[in-house]
């Protein structure tokens, strides 16, 4: 290319610039797929997203960084396919017209979320605010708890919402708070 606009990639002077100029976009566009495609290409789509959210480059990424790939694409990528994909679906089988695909698409959804929040759960539990992302977390359980989808998500539910607190207690990020003894007694 010869053109008079700099091309921004080449711009990219560190680790974070690199990530915030290609990986993110790039992120993001391939879980925008997820929610967007035709029902058969959706599977795909969510193995694509996998395979470059589990890459063990990711992890060794300082873990803001890997906070920010959490919430900035792999969250939002599972809001839309539950808004667009699995809560239709749902309404529809409710009305007896029923989407063989939902509890697939729903489960695949969850296991996404599950093997990406594990793999990454080392540097995320590190960060000041992981209380504050393990509560998106649970909310996003719940949204794919209340779908309804199917005899598997919910199996899926409870292997992977199991999983997770073993990981997070083993790492001591359960633990209770420090109580404070008051200064009047």
């Amino acid at each position: 290319c010869t053109g008079s606009t700099p091309n921004p990639v080449l711009a990219c002077r560190t680790v974070e610039d690199v990530w915030l100029c290609t990986w993110l976009p790039l992120l993001r566009a391939v879980g925008s797929c997820c929610a967007h495609v035709p029902p058969p290409l959706t599977a795909l789509a969510l193995q694509a997203l996998e395979t470059l959210l589990t890459l063990r480059e990711l992890a060794s990424l300082p873990p803001e960084l890997q906070c920010l790939g959490f919430e900035l694409s792999l969250l939002p990528v599972l809001e839309d396919m539950l808004q667009l994909r699995i809560l239709p679906a749902a309404k529809k089988a409710a009305a007896g017209a029923g989407d063989a695909d939902q509890d697939r698409v729903a489960t695949s959804g969850l296991d996404l979320l599950a093997k990406v929040y594990l793999q990454l759960l080392p540097g995320l539990g590190a960060l000041p605010e992981f209380d504050v992302l393990w509560i998106k977390v649970l909310n996003m359980v719940q949204a794919f708890s209340k779908a309804n989808a199917g005899e598997r998500t919910a199996a899926a539910l409870e292997l992977h919402l199991q999983n997770m607190l073993v990981a997070m207690a083993r790492m001591g990020l359960l633990r209770k708070p420090a109580m404070h003894k008051s200064s009047s007694g």
